[in-house]
């Protein structure tokens, strides 16, 4: 499960969970924490994923995603996302739709590539044929375009390929930079209404990692007193 951080201001704990969708390969969906039950649901997601798989994976089903959808925003679509296949994924959107209901949108993204036009073109399809909301959302790699050679470099060394025969594992250009807000919005001009969607997750999203404190666990021994009260009786 990789990390990401989709939308302008989103600072708040996201996740992409790899799901695994019957008779189909994997596919991707972008959780994002609203509050403290959504960032406890992804790291169950992770914990579940990442038990059955080699180490630095993680893959959970669409039901595992659909069965912790408390607290979460979920974000489907982009290049090799099972939305965006040629045959309509109708089980999984229904299934998606129970659980998330109005916190599931269909994501959109714009980096100039050629196939940018029919993708988007596909996705906004299905979000008419699922009656799903759209949202602008750039797919963040680095902070800057002066980082993209690091982003391929980590990215070769994580596939164990080289520069020159990585392929489609790094990206065509380096337009997945942090944009400014002027920029994102004059990229979007023409679609207003999914760029103030996603600024309006980023404000229903609270949840701070911040806000988590180490908490020792509650262990109480035979006779019932807690490890305090025996403590006490010990030391007094």
């Amino acid at each position: 499960m990789a990390s990401s951080a989709p939308v302008l201001p989103f600072g708040q704990a996201t996740a992409e969970a790899a799901a695994q969708p019957s008779q189909c390969g994997p596919s991707s969906i972008v959780l994002l924490a609203q509050d403290r039950q959504g960032w406890a649901n992804i790291t169950r997601l992770v914990t579940i994923g990442r038990r059955r798989c080699d180490k630095g994976q993680s893959l959970v089903s669409w039901r595992e995603v659909a069965a912790h959808h408390a607290g979460l925003f979920a974000l489907w679509g982009g290049a090799g996302s099972r939305l965006a296949d040629e045959v309509p994924p109708d089980a999984e959107a229904e299934l998606l739709k129970q659980a998330f209901a109005q916190r599931l949108f269909v994501m959109l993204s714009r980096h100039r590539h050629a196939d940018d036009v029919p993708l988007e073109a596909r996705l906004r399809e299905r979000a008419t044929r699922y009656g799903l909301n759209t949202v602008a959302v750039p797919e963040v790699l680095y902070h800057s375009r002066a980082r993209r050679p690091m982003q391929d470099v980590l990215t070769c060394i994580r596939h164990g390929v080289t520069l020159a025969t990585a392929g489609r594992r790094i990206r065509g250009n380096d337009e997945h930079d942090l944009p400014s807000v002027h920029a994102f919005v004059t990229r979007w001009r023409d679609d207003l209404a999914s760029v103030q969607r996603g600024v309006d997750i980023a404000d229903a999203c609270t949840f701070d990692l911040g806000k988590l404190r180490y908490r020792y666990p509650s262990e109480r021994l035979p006779d019932g007193t807690t490890s305090h009260q025996y403590l006490e009786t010990r030391t007094w």
